[in-house]
C-alpha cells in the first residue's frame, strides 16, 4: 500500500516546481473561507469571499481558516493576496507531507500532521494541516471541515485566559499546541487498546488477533513519523525572535518537552506490541501443544481397544473365545477397564491440560 506522501511525489510527476496540483482525494469535500477577528474589547466571525480578504485590518487578530484544498484556483488566489510565495502553496495542497518550517521575509509557514480518531473502529486519521502567520494574520488550510481546534474558539468567543489580549504569535502557538496535545488523547486511545488486546490474547489466542497487532504496529508508526519532525519544527521556532517574545518562547518549551514525552509513550508502546506479538505467538504455540496433548491422549487410550478389535476381527475359523457365550460383553468389560485405567493414570501423572 502506497504511503499519502508517495502518491502526491507521484501525482507531481511532470509538473513545474510552485504548480499548484491538489493531490488528495477529498474533491468533494464543501470550500468554506471563515475569518475570526478579535481584539480585547471586540470580536467577530464571518464567512469572507476574496474581496473580503483583500481589505481586512491588521488592528485585530486575523484567524483565517480555509476548508478545501481541491479548489485550485482559491488557493493560488488567496496567495496573490497575501504574496506567498508559489513553492509554499505547492506544499499546502500537496498533502501528507512531512511537517516542517519556512521562513520568509514576511511571514513564517509550517506544515503539521493532525491526527483523529474516526468513528468507525476508532481508525486513525491523518490530515495535513498548514499554517501561515503574516504579521497580525494567520491562516490555516485544511482538506475537510473539522479540526482539533474548538476549544481555541471557544476561549476567543467567551473572551477566557490571555487569548484576547495577546498578538497573533500566541495564537499561533495555542494551534500548535492543541495539536500537540491531541496526540495524548490519541496515544491514551491507543494505549486501551494494547489493554484490551492484550486480555483477548491472554484469555483466548486467535490468528485474527495477529491482523490487530499488525494495525496497531503500522497505526503507531504513523504517529511516530507523524510527531519526531515536530521537534525540529519546534527548535527554529524557538530560535525565531521576531515572532515570539520571551514569554512564548518558554511555551514553545513547554510544547517541546510534550514532543519528547510524546516519543517516550510511542517508544514505550510499540514495545509493548511487540511484547504482544511474542505473547500472542507463545499462547498460540501452546494452545497448539494443549490441543496436541489431548488428541495424543485420547488417541493412546483406544490403542489398545484398536488393538483388541483388530485381533478379533480376524478371519481365522477356530479362536476359543468365538465360542464362549459371555465373550462379547466381556470384550466390552476389558474395553472400558483398560480407557478407565488408562484415564486414571495419565490424571494421575498430570498430563490432562
Amino acid at each position: 500500500m502506497k504511503s499519502k506522501s508517495i502518491k502526491s511525489a507521484l501525482a507531481k510527476v511532470g509538473s513545474k516546481p510552485g504548480s499548484i496540483v491538489y493531490t488528495g482525494d477529498k474533491n468533494q469535500e464543501p470550500v468554506s473561507v471563515t475569518l475570526i477577528s478579535y481584539d480585547k474589547n471586540e470580536y467577530t466571525l464571518n464567512e469572507i469571499d476574496l474581496d473580503s480578504m483583500k481589505n481586512i485590518s491588521q488592528d485585530k487578530v486575523n484567524w483565517i481558516n480555509i476548508n478545501g484544498l481541491h479548489n485550485e484556483k482559491l488557493i493560488e488566489e488567496i496567495g496573490g493576496i497575501f504574496n506567498i510565495d508559489s513553492l509554499i502553496l505547492e506544499d499546502i495542497v500537496t498533502v501528507g507531507g512531512r511537517p516542517k518550517y519556512d521562513k520568509y521575509d514576511h511571514y513564517s509557514f509550517i506544515i503539521l500532521s493532525m491526527l483523529s480518531l474516526g468513528d468507525k473502529e476508532k481508525f486513525l486519521k491523518n490530515e495535513q494541516l498548514s499554517i501561515i502567520i503574516s504579521g497580525n494574520t494567520i491562516l490555516t488550510f485544511q482538506e475537510v471541515k473539522g479540526d482539533v481546534f474548538e476549544h481555541i474558539r471557544k476561549r476567543i468567543y467567551e473572551n477566557k485566559g490571555k487569548i484576547r489580549s495577546e498578538q497573533s504569535a500566541y495564537l499561533f502557538y495555542c494551534l500548535i499546541d492543541a495539536i500537540i496535545d491531541q496526540y495524548f488523547y490519541i496515544l491514551e486511545a491507543y494505549e486501551e487498546k494494547i489493554e484490551s488486546l492484550e486480555a483477548e490474547i491472554m484469555q483466548a489466542p486467535d490468528h485474527s488477533q495477529s491482523k490487530g497487532i499488525y494495525n496497531l504496529r503500522r497505526e503507531l508508526l504513523s504517529i511516530r513519523n507523524a510527531i519526531w519532525p515536530i521537534r525540529d519544527m519546534l527548535n527554529n521556532l524557538i530560535s525565531e525572535e521576531t515572532i515570539f517574545n520571551t514569554t512564548e518562547i518558554r511555551y514553545l518549551n513547554d510544547a517541546n518537552d510534550n514532543v519528547r514525552q510524546i516519543m517516550d509513550f510511542i517508544s514505550t508502546y510499540r514495545d509493548l506490541v511487540m511484547g504482544l506479538y511474542e505473547t500472542y505467538l507463545s499462547n498460540l504455540s501452546n494452545k497448539m501443544n494443549r490441543i496436541m496433548t489431548t488428541l495424543t491422549i485420547i488417541s493412546v487410550i483406544f490403542m489398545p481397544l484398536t488393538f483388541l478389535v483388530g485381533v478379533y476381527g480376524m478371519n481365522f475359523h477356530y479362536m476359543p473365545e468365538l465360542s464362549f457365550k459371555y465373550a462379547y460383553p466381556v470384550f466390552w468389560i476389558v474395553c472400558v477397564l483398560i480407557s478407565i485405567g488408562l484415564y486414571r493414570l495419565f490424571k494421575k501423572k498430570n498430563w490432562f491440560i
